[in-house]
């Protein structure tokens, strides 16, 4: 494995250390194209909602959700507006990506894109998102579309609209290389398959004309 960039010598394992490091590391990379961010109706959201809220209810039964349960709602509509989002970036048909078959813990490293090996991981705007370090026994990491999803929505019973961010691809060497377990609030989530990402400027820049940048 690739040694790891280092993050900032000021950066402590704290949450002061955290929203200084998005304000001056990461937030600069949010794209402001005529098509990114994506705008989220609200009733796109109501829908999406719907369907993480059942995935949400499964979640107290799974092994890792001792350690992993902090805001289980708020993380499942997150992970569900950038799939959805993606989609509509993308000009796909609904449920190429937002599948709600697929959620467990243990899909975590699941393709959302299956024809193209690829998956989608989305954080709050303010946080980096969490991601896979380490692929599974003979398996290779899965590359990454990053999205960043605003703060709207979880504001509101019935949202208006959502801004939703498609910054790029992570590959699986920027995956590895741009990762710390720091980046992520619940210390007790980090048990070495998940890291917070923070590569933004390393990412293939994402284009909805064309799928090559989506290609292994």
């Amino acid at each position: 494995m690739m040694d790891r960039a280092k993050l900032p010598e000021w950066f402590r394992d704290d949450d002061e250390s955290r929203t200084r490091f998005w304000k001056e590391c990461c937030q600069k990379y949010l794209p402001q194209e005529p098509s990114n961010p994506v705008m989220l109706s609200g009733k796109e959201i109501i829908r999406v909602r719907d369907i993480e809220a059942c995935i949400a209810a499964g979640k107290p039964y799974e092994d890792t959700y001792q350690y992993d349960g902090r805001n289980i709602p708020e993380r499942c509509l997150t992970g569900g507006l950038g799939e959805r989002s993606f989609e509509i970036y993308m000009g796909w048909e609904k449920g190429k990506v937002l599948d709600p078959r697929v959620g467990s813990n243990r899909d975590f490293h699941h393709a959302d894109i299956g024809d193209l090996g690829a998956g989608v991981k989305a954080s709050r705007i303010g946080l980096c998102p969490m991601v896979p370090i380490s692929p599974k026994d003979g398996e290779r990491l899965t590359s990454q579309v990053i999205c960043i999803v605003g703060k709207h929505s979880y504001r509101m019973k019935f949202p208006e609209y959502e801004r939703v961010w498609i910054l790029g691809l992570a590959t699986p060497e920027v995956l590895q290389r741009y990762s710390d377990p720091r980046l992520i609030e619940n210390s007790e989530a980090r048990r070495g398959t998940k890291y917070g990402f923070w590569g933004f400027e390393h990412l293939r820049k994402p284009s909805c004309d064309s799928l090559d940048w989506l290609k292994p």
